[in-house]
């Protein structure tokens, strides 16, 4: 349904919000690099939609699920720095401490296993 909104109507005031519902819909159906793809779209074609927020935080979130969490950090890091004003602001600061906190514990993980 929503691809074919998508397609249909490009121009649409609510696209964002199509592009959105495409990249959850591609994390729900567990396809993590089409749901990043479809929300990196959506942050660089609409940045200035508020849903655009939220999909830097669900990136950030996906990359979690999958330990990329130099990546993971970068992205919430991103959210804050780009809208500082942000509803997730700290949504992505609580995400950040986190992925910090398993990275480190990942890390020495490693080490000890060595």
């Amino acid at each position: 349904v929503y691809q074919r909104a998508r397609d249909e109507y490009p121009e649409a005031s609510f696209r964002p919000e199509i592009l959105f519902q495409l990249g959850e819909c591609a994390a729900r159906l567990g396809d993590a690099d089409a749901s990043e793809t479809v929300l990196r779209e959506l942050i660089q074609t609409f940045p200035e939609a508020t849903v655009a927020q939220e999909a830097l935080l669900r990136i950030g979130q996906i990359l979690g699920e999958q330990e990329r969490w130099k990546e993971a950090l970068e992205t919430y890091r991103e959210l804050m720095s780009r809208y500082p004003e942000s509803a997730f602001f700290s949504d992505a600061l609580h995400a950040a401490a986190l992925v910090a906190w398993a990275r480190r514990g990942h890390a020495a993980l490693s080490v000890r296993g060595r």
